[in-house]
C-alpha cells in the first residue's frame, strides 16, 4: 500500500509484449526484456540518487512469461522495497503470486478486457473466463492487490456481457488501487 511519503519512481522492465490482442496499440511486434541486473542496478542508482522507495514498473508487461517473472522475483528480492507492474492472468498461479509478493509486489494492474469467454476469443486475447478468476483469486489470497482494466462495447457484446463484466468486479473488487 502506497503512502504520502513514498518516493516513486516509473522504471521500464522491458519494451513490448509476446501476445497479439487484436485491440491493442502496439504497433511494434515482438518483446525486448531487460535483464534483471539491469533492472537491479537503476533502481539501486534511483535509491542513491532520489531515496526512491517505491518502484512501479510501467512497460506494457513485466508478466511475459513464467521463466522471466521468477528470475525477475528471485533478483528483485534482494532490493527490498515495494512495487506493482501490468500482469497477465493466465500466469497469476498462486506459487508466482506467492513470489511476486515475496520479492515486494503490492499492486498488479491486470488487462481482463472481457468477462466472457466468446468475447474473449474474439479479441485475440489469449486468456478465458476461468483464468480470470483464478488469477484474480490467487492474487487476492496471496495479499497482492489487483487492478481490472475491462473494455465494454466489443464486437457482439450486449447487456449480458456487459452485467457479468458488471458482477464480476461487484464480486472481486477490493479497491487496492484507492490505498
Amino acid at each position: 500500500t502506497n503512502k504520502n511519503s513514498d518516493r516513486l519512481a516509473t522504471v521500464l522492465s522491458g519494451r513490448g509484449c509476446p501476445f497479439h490482442c487484436n485491440f491493442c496499440y502496439r504497433m511494434d511486434e515482438g518483446c525486448r526484456i531487460r535483464s534483471p541486473e539491469s533492472i537491479i542496478e537503476e533502481v539501486r542508482k534511483l535509491q542513491i540518487d532520489y531515496n526512491m522507495n517505491f518502484v512501479y514498473f510501467c512497460d506494457e508487461l513485466l508478466m511475459t512469461s513464467v521463466e522471466r517473472i521468477i528470475k525477475f522475483c528471485e533478483a528483485f528480492q534482494k532490493v527490498g522495497i515495494p512495487w506493482s507492474c501490468n500482469g497477465r492472468l493466465n500466469f497469476a498461479k498462486r506459487d508466482i503470486i506467492k513470489l511476486m509478493k515475496k520479492s515486494g509486489c503490492v499492486f498488479i494492474n491486470y488487462g481482463i478486457e472481457a468477462v466472457d469467454d466468446n468475447t474473449l476469443r474474439k479479441m485475440n486475447k489469449a486468456l478465458t473466463v476461468k483464468q480470470i478468476v483464478n488469477g484474480i483469486e490467487a492474487t487476492i489470497v496471496e495479499g497482492i492487490h489487483p487492478g481490472f482494466n475491462i473494455i465494454f462495447g466489443n464486437i457482439d457484446e450486449d447487456t449480458e456481457t456487459l452485467e457479468k463484466a458488471v458482477q464480476f468486479l461487484l464480486k472481486y473488487d477490493e479497491q487496492g488501487q484507492m490505498r
